[in-house]
């Protein structure tokens, strides 16, 4: 789904532990990718490492796409 260098937005947070620092709605840089486990690795809000569910995650691309939809879907009614 994701290749190292892509650019990803956090869209869950949930039970990460207070441990790992995310943003929702944030960009994050995919710095590794492991496919068995289907995780990125992103360099968290203060700087660590972490491991991470791709599912946790949209391309910035598609998160643009549905941030534009629900602008002009809310400017249309």
């Amino acid at each position: 789904m994701f290749r190292i260098g892509d650019k990803v937005v956090c869209i869950d947070r949930e039970r990460t532990g207070n441990e790992v620092k995310l943003t929702l709605n944030k960009i994050y840089d995919v710095i590794s990718i492991q496919t068995t486990s289907l995780s990125v690795a992103i360099m968290d809000d203060v700087g660590r490492e972490r491991r991470l569910f791709q599912s946790r995650f949209v391309p910035l691309k598609e998160y643009r796409k549905q941030k534009l939809k629900r602008v002009l879907y809310e400017n249309s009614i």
